[in-house]
């Protein structure tokens, strides 16, 4: 997984011992790793070793800012699950995600 689910945990409140949601957690990592390489077209790796499986797609090494947007997207989705959400717009992404993602956007100019 590319965020440790306890990490995670610590991150959404959730003590480490309460298990219930370990499955759900795991799942959203795994999403958010998904939504974020394809957001930017790219293949987002913590290893050199990784590279020779990438083919042709970009590579984006890990690091501090993919993760925080990781820690983002889970606790957006895992606070926003349930189908009606009172005053909170629950199909956007807060906007510190974008922010955290933009330097990795190809970007085009004309």
């Amino acid at each position: 997984m590319i965020v440790d689910l306890e990490i995670m945990k610590q991150h959404l409140s959730i003590d480490n011992d309460l298990t219930i949601h370990d499955k759900l957690i795991k799942s959203y990592i795994q999403a958010a790793h998904k939504h974020i390489e394809n957001e930017l077209n790219s293949k987002i790796v913590t290893s050199s070793e990784q590279i020779s499986e990438c083919g042709s797609k970009k590579v984006i090494y890990f690091d501090e800012s993919l993760r925080q947007a990781v820690y983002l997207i889970v606790t957006h989705w895992f606070e926003n699950r349930g189908i009606i959400s009172v005053g909170n717009n629950v199909n956007k992404l807060p906007m510190a995600v974008d922010v955290l993602l933009f330097p990795y956007r190809e970007h085009f100019i004309g």
